[in-house]
């Protein structure tokens, strides 16, 4: 029904190229994915071409198709959204860096995460340059990167929570590459970083894929005495309407209306 003439002005929602999308991925029908997204691009619904969860999951469907075929999709789109001054979805460029990881097209990978400036510090993306910077034989940066998952920049009450880790299939092809130098001293300085990494708990059993195929959970406001992120912003900056309002702090007396024994 959504690719039939007929009804091409029936689904025009955001929401519902979500779910369509979404049901077709989980049924690993990434072909079908590829023509849903085509023809989202051409219907430029809700003034954009390029709704951020119906990227995502494009970008995932060409990331499992794993081709130069598909690669060569990536490099089309990413060309278009830069023309067009879309802003660019850390997971969407995450599986684009990956696509290319996995086609032996290191510097593009590199490329596609320098369009995330400041986003060093996430996981997926750390996990992703390891590679990137692996694949090129960059040891030395390879080292730097392995360095800073020691280094961690939280509070210390966050300590037990944040976890900076590689991940079991990025180490592999890490070890795999330091195996086949001939620089005693590089291999010295990666054994000692990999000991130190396995030491202190930096070693995960979970892969990229895993990490990158995560579902993505829903961020609710957090509260902050009483008011939930959003209302107290609102009320900072001057809102007058009342419905914005949280009384959850305010005495209940303040709004009882008055009874008979308070008129006797």
């Amino acid at each position: 029904m959504f690719l039939h003439e007929d009804f091409k002005y029936f689904f025009t929602q955001n929401n519902s190229y979500h779910l369509l999308l979404d049901l077709l991925f989980k049924n690993e029908k990434y072909e079908d994915v590829v023509k849903v997204f085509d023809n989202i691009e051409a219907r430029q619904s809700q003034g954009t071409r390029y709704p951020k969860s119906a990227l995502i999951l494009y970008l995932a469907a060409l990331y499992k198709m794993n081709t130069p075929e598909a690669f060569e999709r990536v490099l089309i789109l990413y060309r278009k959204l830069n023309a067009a001054g879309v802003g660019h979805v850390r997971r969407a460029i995450s599986f684009a860096a990956a696509l290319a990881v996995n086609q032996g097209r290191y510097n593009e990978a590199i490329e596609f995460m320098a369009l995330l400036p400041g986003s060093g510090t996430y996981v997926t993306i750390r996990n992703l340059k390891l590679l990137a910077m692996n694949g090129v034989g960059r040891l030395d940066d390879v080292l730097n990167l392995l360095q800073q998952f020691l280094v961690v920049d939280v509070p210390e009450m966050k300590l037990k929570t944040v976890k900076q880790t590689v991940l079991k299939d990025v180490m592999e092809q890490i070890v795999s590459k330091f195996e086949s130098v001939d620089n005693v001293e590089l291999k010295a300085n990666f054994s000692k970083l990999h000991a130190q990494l396995k030491e202190f708990e930096h070693l995960s059993s979970s892969t990229l894929a895993d990490l990158l195929l995560s579902e993505i959970q829903e961020v609710k406001p957090r509260e902050q005495g009483g008011f939930t992120r959003t209302r107290y912003n609102a009320d900072q900056a001057g809102s007058r309407d009342s419905r914005d309002r949280s009384y959850d702090n305010k005495p209940t007396s303040q709004f009882r209306r008055p009874g008979l024994s308070d008129l006797s």
